[in-house]
Formats: C-alpha cells, sequence, structure tokens
C-alpha cells in the first residue's frame, strides 16, 4: 500500500509540473456551423464598422476586438450581443465615457458580449430552456475542467464567462431577462442580436454572495454547522474533504477532489462548478420554529452519522443535510451525480423542462431518479417549489437569478421541506 501510495504521488507531481511548466492555453478548434444565409456578404467585423450600431460600434473600434477575433482565426464563428445607444449610455458608455475608457475595459466589455459559435433561432427549442453558451471573456482568477480539440480527457483550463439564451414569444431572455427582439442580423462568420441593456459579468461566487447579504445569516449558519458534523465524527478523517466539504469549496467556487490512487489523500484542485441554488431567507427559517443559531444547533444534534469501518460506508446523513441538500440539487454532500450543470434561471422552472430533470444516485448501479422538486406558479405568476409529496408550503421565488460565478441564487420565502420531516 505505501509502494502504490508513493507511486501516486509521484505521478501527481509529474502531472503537476507538466502543467505548472505550460505556458499556452489549447488553442481553440473552429466553433460553429455556417449559418446558411446567402444574403450575408459582410463579415461581422465588417458590419461593426458601418452604420446602424451606434456606441457599441464605436467601442468596438476603439478597442482590440478586431484583433482577437483574428487570432481564432478566419473559419471561426461567433455571436454578438449588441446594446443599443439607450443601454450604452444607461451603462456610462457614451461618447465621453468609452473615450475616457481604456481599450482593455472595451476589450472585457466586449468579450462578455461575444459568443463563441454562430447562433440563430434554430439554436432554440419549442420551451424557453436557457442554453449555455462561452463567452471570449475569461477570469483567471477561477478555473474548470475542459476538454481540448480532439481530446476526452478533461483539464483545468481558465474559467471563461457564459451567456445562458433563450427565446420565449418571439423575444430573446439573457439570464433568465427579456433582453430584445428574436431577430438576429446574419453576417459571413456569425450573427448579430441586438439587446437593450449591457450585461455586466459576476464578480461575486456564492459563498460571497451569501455571507454579504444579512437575509441569509441563519442559513449561512445552517451551511457551517452541517459541514462541521462532519469534521467529528470517527473513521471520516481520510475523507474528510469532498463530499463532506460544500460550503468551503463548491460554494467558494472550488470543487475539491479525492485522489483514489492513494486512497487516504484528498487532494483539492479548485475547479468552478457552475451551479444554481435557492437560499431561503431568515424569515424562512423562523416561519418553522428555527429562530436562531442555536435552534438550528439544537435541530442538526438529533442525530449524526455513523461511519461503518467495516464497510468504508458513512451510514445516515445529518438532520440539516436531509433538510437542505435538495436546495443545491443534491450536490450538498454530493448525494448525487448530474450530468449537466444544474444552471437554471427563471423561464427554465417549469414543469415542462423540471419534470424531465433527473438525478443519478451516487450508487454506480442505480438508474437516473426523477427530480423530487415540484415547480408552479401562484396567483401572483411567481415561481413555487415543492418537494413532492411534502405537506408544507411551497416556497415562493422572491427574487431570482442574483448572478455568481458558479450560476444564478434564488432566494426563497419558505423552506423546502421533504416529506416526513418534523422540526
Amino acid at each position: 500500500m505505501k509502494i502504490i501510495k508513493n507511486i501516486g504521488w509521484m505521478w501527481l507531481m509529474v502531472i503537476v509540473c507538466a502543467s505548472a511548466c505550460r505556458k499556452e492555453e489549447f488553442m481553440p478548434e473552429p466553433q460553429g456551423e455556417k449559418v446558411p444565409y446567402t444574403g450575408a456578404d459582410s463579415t461581422l467585423q465588417q458590419m461593426l464598422a458601418g452604420p446602424g450600431y451606434g456606441l457599441f460600434a464605436k467601442a468596438w473600434q476603439k478597442s482590440n476586438m478586431n484583433a482577437v477575433l483574428a487570432s481564432w482565426g478566419s473559419n471561426t464563428m461567433y455571436t454578438v450581443l449588441v446594446p443599443g445607444d439607450d443601454a450604452m449610455r444607461a451603462a456610462g458608455l457614451d461618447d465621453a465615457g468609452i473615450g475616457s475608457a481604456s481599450k482593455e475595459t472595451l476589450d472585457s466589455m466586449l468579450m462578455f458580449h461575444t459568443v463563441i459559435g454562430a447562433i440563430d433561432n434554430r439554436s432554440f427549442t419549442s420551451l424557453p430552456a436557457s442554453v449555455g453558451v462561452r463567452t471570449m471573456l475569461v477570469n483567471p482568477v477561477f478555473s474548470e475542467p475542459l476538454n481540448p480539440p480532439g481530446s476526452a480527457v478533461k483539464y483545468d483550463s481558465v474559467y471563461r464567462y457564459h451567456q445562458y439564451l433563450a427565446v420565449k414569444d418571439q423575444q430573446l431572455l439573457v439570464s433568465g431577462r427579456v433582453a430584445g427582439n428574436a431577430a438576429p442580423v446574419y453576417a459571413k462568420n456569425g450573427t448579430i442580436w441586438k439587446i437593450s441593456r449591457v450585461l455586466k459579468p459576476a464578480r461575486k461566487n456564492m459563498r460571497q454572495l451569501l455571507e454579504g447579504d444579512p437575509r441569509f445569516t441563519l442559513y449561512v449558519a445552517a451551511l457551517q454547522l452541517a459541514e462541521k458534523t462532519y469534521e467529528t465524527i470517527d473513521g471520516l478523517d481520510a475523507l474528510s474533504q469532498p463530499p463532506f466539504m460544500f460550503y468551503n469549496t463548491t460554494l467558494n467556487t472550488s470543487k475539491a477532489e479525492i485522489d483514489w490512487d492513494c486512497y487516504c489523500n484528498a487532494l483539492p484542485f479548485g475547479l468552478t462548478e457552475r451551479n444554481s441554488i435557492f437560499a431561503p431567507t431568515n424569515e424562512a427559517f423562523e416561519k418553522v420554529g428555527l429562530r436562531t443559531v442555536d435552534d438550528i444547533r439544537a435541530l442538526n444534534d438529533r442525530y449524526k452519522p455513523v461511519f461503518d469501518f467495516d464497510i468504508s460506508i458513512l451510514k445516515g446523513r445529518s438532520p440539516l443535510d436531509s433538510l437542505l441538500y435538495m436546495n443545491t440539487w443534491g450536490r450538498q454532500r454530493s448525494f448525487y451525480v448530474l450530468h449537466i450543470p444544474p444552471v437554471f434561471y427563471n423561464n427554465d422552472l417549469i414543469p415542462e423542462i423540471m419534470n424531465g430533470f433527473g438525478l443519478k444516485p451516487l450508487d454506480y448501479y442505480a438508474p437516473p431518479v426523477p427530480s423530487p422538486l415540484e415547480f408552479s406558479k401562484d396567483a401572483n405568476g411567481r415561481i413555487q417549489v415543492q418537494w413532492k409529496g411534502s405537506g408544507a408550503e411551497k416556497a415562493t421565488i422572491i427574487e431570482a437569478d442574483i448572478e455568481t460565478i458558479q450560476g444564478p441564487v434564488h432566494v426563497i420565502d419558505r423552506l423546502i421541506v421533504p416529506p416526513g420531516f418534523h422540526f
């Protein structure tokens, strides 16, 4: 065992050294398909140099974007989301704002509005389900797993911002909000969609957002208490990283992974997991009698999971995990494995979409199971969510689509209580 462990560490050092010495990122392959539109006789760059695109075109011409697109090759396709002049002025990007902005500042704004790949109306289904697409803007502070061209192996890559687009009632939705008409303009190397607001990338991760908002004091305390449960279980030292650490990893923009070749060593690689969560307010806890941190601690102390040394399995889960784990689509303590990131905006949270969403239990041989969450709308059109079969009142989303690095946070006014759970 010791020999195997040492070999595992040797290979790890080789991988780390190789990664550290690699200076260049993987060059992207041409993205998207040629748009079958015979009337397009100009490139995106040529169109943005002409009339009709106002302040956005002025920002584009001052920036380095033409050179950036040229560096990706002549066969790469793009989609550019172009805010109108009113939206640009509202964001401080009038003539004076653009004139005083540095090229680098304009590059960041424009790259966030430029999607890799050509998107037209055929890219969307009849349902208003959001389609996640990669932009040209990266954030080197974070990383995520990515397949390089021609490889089935995922490597750590710099985090790349996404846009989540949908079409509903002939309107384009960006991150769940109406952003313009669903009428793209075609170019030789992609499409242009005119939008009604300037888009801004998220700067905070989920943990930073929750900790910085006084509405979530009790939710943060509950997540921390649930985490501490697993720090005190005998025999769990070897697994003290994920799936038992969640608040300090997944919500903090990193995913710790276990090196199973060297079983006793948990190695955090810091990969960002895209996700969406339902964040209950302090009032949501108070409605079930959990008014203080001590109340929440007393609830969690009712039962402590036990590590079975004979079969090396943790039996049971903490009461707080039983209560809260579906707020994160089962990813809190990794009760489920998801094949696609559960990044859902308000337009996605409808029965037609969510009733078909499946969760894969950790048991390798277990088939996927339907999500236990059930969605509906109240008389005012607000989205409600309930655990199927639960007699508890439905939770209502009172604020949707708060952007974070990982994905949207939806604020709910009640806890999502599982069937049979008693306070």
